[in-house]
């Protein structure tokens, strides 16, 4: 039987998107599984909760998936502070997640 997953999407302007996926990846690294290569990166928070960072052309987008809804509000919850936390304030205010 397959497991139904939950995903979001969000996609925004960014100066530099790498930099915010290497600092990201750096940063749960310290206590989770996080790998990242020259436009991406991804990030394992355990239990099939996943987020996948890309760097395009001057935009970031991150997809996550999750087993559960309750999941998927969490890792939002959590990715949403982190990146609002490590790049500059004029950069982003708010994060708008899209649901399939």
């Amino acid at each position: 039987m397959t497991q139904t997953m939950f995903h979001a999407t969000t996609t925004f302007p960014l100066t530099d998107p790498m930099r915010l996926i290497r600092r990201l990846c750096k940063h749960w690294a310290h206590k989770i599984t996080t790998e990242y290569s020259d436009n991406e990166g991804s990030v394992d928070f355990g239990d099939q909760k996943t987020a996948k960072l890309y760097a395009n052309d001057g935009t970031l987008t991150i997809k996550i998936s999750t087993p559960t809804f309750e999941d998927l509000e969490k890792i939002q919850h959590v990715v949403d502070s982190h990146v609002v936390r490590m790049i500059p304030e004029a950069e982003i205010t708010e994060i708008k997640w899209e649901l399939p």
